[in-house]
Parts: structure tokens; C-alpha cells; sequence
């Protein structure tokens, strides 16, 4: 607990992320969601990433922190994001590309290799990619040799 924050915050802070509220005060919601131990705000930041308000700069924060938790649940979601340049914009894009190489999950690997193959769409997104991509790589090697 930070401050007193615990899991009776968590029912009204999913009612600011889903209200008619600024970007400022969603982005304060989901980084208050950070500061909560366990599993409680991890259903929440899951249903922030279908946000496409802001250009998907609210799916971005959720992304941000379900990448520092690693995650894998978000994967799916994830992938969706970055292959979608109509609802989301191009840096929220690629903080889902970030937190995909985070979280490590070889489920993002198609998606990711889709985004490097075209560079025509996905401009400098696909260096970003590739570098998730490599760092997924390294953790399926090191999993391998640590015997997971």
C-alpha cells in the first residue's frame, strides 16, 4: 500500500477510466492503479487498453503499466493495438510495441514481424518492433538455457 491506497479504490477508479474525463485526469487513474500491489488493478488496466479515446494515448498508460507487471494476459490486446493505425496513433502504438518486448511473450511475435516487414506502413515503428522482437527472442533463449 501506498499512502492508504489499497483494493477499495479500484471499483472508483474504474469508473473514471470509463467516464466522459479528461486524458489528464484517466492517465492519473491508471498510474494510481500502479501503486496497487497484486493482481486487484490488473483486470482494470486490461479494459483501458480497449480505450481509443485520446488517439489510444489512454490505452498507451494502461499499456505502460501492464508492461512494468509483465502482464501476459495483455498480449492479445496488445497485438491488436499496434496493427491498427486507425484508432491508435503512432506513439501509443508504440508503447504497446515496448510493452510487448517487456513483457517477453513469444505470442507477439507474428504481429511484431508484420509490423517490420512493412516499413511502407508502419514508418519508424518498425525499428521499434525489431527490437522487441530481438528482446523477446533473448528471453525464449534465456528461458531455454535456464531450463523454462
Amino acid at each position: 500500500k501506498v499512502a492508504g491506497i489499497g483494493p477499495g479504490i479500484i471499483e472508483p477508479l474504474r469508473e473514471v477510466l470509463s467516464g466522459y474525463y479528461s486524458l489528464e485526469i484517466k492517465a492519473t487513474a491508471i498510474r494510481t492503479l500502479g501503486y496497487i500491489s497484486g493482481p486487484h488493478p490488473v483486470p482494470v488496466l486490461l479494459e483501458a487498453l480497449k480505450d481509443i479515446s485520446f488517439g489510444g494515448d489512454v490505452a498507451a498508460c494502461a499499456a505502460d503499466e501492464l508492461g512494468i507487471r509483465k502482464v501476459e494476459e495483455a498480449v492479445e490486446d496488445l497485438c491488436r493495438i499496434i496493427l491498427d493505425p486507425k484508432h491508435y496513433e503512432e506513439h501509443s502504438r508504440l508503447f504497446a510495441i515496448c510493452t510487448l518486448g517487456e513483457i517477453g511473450d513469444p505470442r507477439a511475435l507474428g504481429p511484431l514481424r508484420e509490423v517490420i516487414s512493412d516499413s511502407d506502413t508502419f514508418g519508424a515503428l518498425s525499428g521499434e518492433a525489431y527490437e522487441a522482437f530481438e528482446s523477446i527472442i533473448e528471453a525464449m533463449e534465456s528461458r531455454s538455457e535456464n531450463g523454462g
